[in-house]
């Protein structure tokens, strides 16, 4: 596979968290380029993934690294220096959660992943749910990886939101962005489940490094194909597919970041 078609199968990639995709963006870049890529590819990945912004703040700082001659330390470094700041989320998150038996969530995070996973250890009675996150189904993906790791899993529609919220302790949801205010975007489904969270009196907290912090205020949303959620020629149908969706801050209890 060329790096082309290596780069092209990463951006066509949307079941996996923001997380996994930047770091196989950095990843890419270290074994395909000892020199600045040029800067049509950095624009191509961000028009891509300008909804994540913890890999436009990434490309942004390549594009200073460049700038400024570092290129290749930053590159090399980032990894470690992500993987650091990993794990000192994980551990804030599971202070912060370990009294809690039972959890919702939606869509799939490589962060609320290993949450989940490092709170099942400290708690083997563990349980979560998880909305299956249509039109790409990533909740399957979670829940089987979750299933995997031991952990006892109900996989629901976002149809049945209501019956399954009432039963779990604490929500939690991660986040693609988060805006100065404290709202955030995260996966179509989110605002429901923050909405119900309200009137059903639980918790909901958003697992967010640093990274997913955003100076930027607007909040663009896009229409993804139309055939992902039903593929026909009937005309007067509109069909609308959007991925992701803003929260309002006065739905959520509590961001956890590094510098929670």
């Amino acid at each position: 596979m060329s790096s082309e078609q290596e780069l092209n199968e990463i951006l066509a990639d949307n079941t996996s968290g923001s997380t996994p995709l930047l770091a196989r963006i950095n990843d890419w870049l270290c074994r395909y380029y000892n020199y600045p890529p040029p800067l049509q590819t950095i624009k191509k990945i961000e028009n891509c993934f300008y909804e994540f912004a913890n890999i436009v703040n990434y490309l942004n700082e390549l594009r200073e690294n460049i700038s400024k001659g570092s290129y290749s330390t930053f590159i090399a470094d980032f990894s470690e220096k992500r993987k650091s700041s990993f794990i000192d989320l994980i551990k804030t998150s599971t202070n912060l959660l370990k009294n809690f038996t039972s959890f919702l969530t939606i869509s799939n995070s490589e962060t609320t992943l290993v949450v989940f996973q490092e709170l099942y250890n400290h708690n083997n009675r563990v349980k979560v749910y998880v909305s299956e996150s249509r039109p790409m189904f990533e909740g399957r993906v979670l829940a089987e990886r979750l299933a995997d790791s031991g952990i006892s899993v109900t996989l629901f529609t976002e149809a049945s939101l209501p019956h399954y919220i009432a039963e779990v302790d604490c929500v939690i949801i991660g986040a693609d962005k988060v805006f100065p205010d404290g709202s955030i975007v995260n996966k179509t489904g989110s605002k429901l489940i923050a909405i119900l969270a309200r009137q059903y009196n639980k918790p909901l907290y958003v697992i967010a490094d640093n990274s997913k912090f955003s100076k930027n205020v607007n909040f663009k949303q896009s229409i993804h194909p139309s055939e992902e959620i039903w593929k026909t020629d009937r005309e007067n149908v509109d069909i609308q597919n959007y991925y992701f969706e803003k929260i309002d801050y006065k739905y959520i209890t509590g961001i956890i970041s590094n510098s929670y």
